[in-house]
């Protein structure tokens, strides 16, 4: 991801937004670096101005941000589902505004319904169940919010219901109590930091301290490196701070002889190529971070790939710890507990569907992708 806050505010209490589940308390506004300016029209009469990578929500309840619309999909929206009548780029950058979130990951946006990734939560979740301590920095979300992401995937149960219904609360008691009860699990441990102020030396701190309390960390996830900051001081540039962040998290690594992983996102160039053509050169604001880093993967949608809609691919492009380059495979996912499974995992997920009622519908053929997109960008 990117590092897109220039400036952030905590919000006082009373503050909320409109969401599916009801008014949400809001925890921080954040100014971000400029972003294209898109219009999306919709056949209501509604009309949304946002970001280029301003995600919405289809009927599906998969993920499509602003630049990947065209004309008839199918959002949802604060009052219903409603069509995208046109789209287009005004070729205008701004600084905008988002928002971040206690305790949930939807929000409307103007009516129309957005979220944000949760694929570290996944990461996390598997490395605990395998007996591994895991240490979970957020310098975005709430540590309730992640929590809940937890309780989701730990229990296969419906994100959006868990909390609020009381045969879905119960449920989530009997489940969680019997992952506490299991032998040879590990442990998890969520800590929140201000977004922009962490330093490594903040994540020194908290190793040292879980260590005199006995506790040994196995992995270090950092969420995520472009928000934190660099314990040196530096030239000011986003080139210079990340590459920066990035050797000291490495060095940090080296010092505890734990992994430590986090993500980034691509450039608006890498954006706008195939999967197949993306590299780690396509990572945003530093070529310094896939030097750095030994192992980098690369997600994406293979919407033309795609055997069913909820899939998420992935490309190994850098690996100094062995194994093969260029490597393809892809997740699936449960849009409604947000739980992913590898490629080896299909029947399982489809045996889930059953416990989460989230569905598991075969992908359209894609027309083109060469053809597809040069028929979107003139719409735009």
């Amino acid at each position: 991801m990117n590092n897109i806050c220039k400036e952030y505010s905590k919000c006082g209490e009373g503050v909320f937004i409109s969401s599916d589940k009801g008014w949400i308390p809001v925890e921080y506004v954040m100014k971000t670096v400029p972003f294209e300016k898109y219009i999306v029209l919709f056949e209501s009469g509604n009309e949304l101005e946002c970001a280029d990578r301003h995600a919405l929500i289809n009927k599906n309840h998969n993920t499509i941000t602003a630049d990947e619309l065209k004309i008839g999909d199918e959002i949802i929206c604060e009052y219903g589902i409603d069509k995208v009548f046109d789209v287009f780029a005004t070729g205008q950058y701004e600084e905008m505004y988002d928002v971040s979130l206690k305790d949930y990951h939807h929000y409307y946006a103007n009516g129309i319904l957005s979220h944000n990734s949760t694929f570290l939560a996944n990461l996390c979740a598997r490395q605990v169940m395998m007996g591994k301590n895991i240490v979970l920095a957020s310098l975005e979300m709430s540590e309730d919010a992640f929590s809940q992401r937890f309780d989701s995937i730990f229990s296969l149960l419906d994100i959006n219901r868990i909390y609020r219904e009381k045969s879905m609360k119960l449920k989530l008691i009997k489940k969680l109590g019997e992952l506490k009860a299991q032998e040879g699990r590990g442990n998890l441990y969520i800590k929140q930091y201000p977004t922009g102020k962490a330093t490594v030396d903040d994540y020194r701190r908290y190793i040292r301290e879980l260590r005199i309390r006995g506790i040994v960390i196995h992995e270090f996830v950092c969420d995520y490196l472009n928000l934190m900051k660099s314990q040196y001081k530096t030239k000011g540039d986003m080139y210079s701070d990340v590459k920066n962040i990035s050797e000291e998290l490495r060095a940090m690594s080296y010092e505890f002889k734990i992994p430590v992983v986090s993500v980034s996102q691509l450039n608006r160039e890498g954006m706008n190529i195939t999967f197949d053509e993306v590299d780690f050169t396509y990572i945003s604001e530093s070529i310094g971070v896939a030097a750095t880093a030994d192992f980098v993967a690369i997600f994406g949608s293979g919407e033309d790939k795609a055997v069913y809609e909820s899939e998420l691919f992935y490309k190994i492009v850098k690996n100094r710890l062995g194994g093969r380059v260029g490597v393809v495979d892809k997740f699936y996912f449960d849009q409604r507990n947000l739980k992913m499974y590898d490629s080896s995992e299909v029947d399982q997920w489809m045996e889930d569907a059953t416990i989460s009622n989230d569905t598991r519908k075969m992908a359209e053929v894609q027309a083109d992708p060469v053809q597809q997109s040069r028929g979107r960008r003139s719409r735009r």
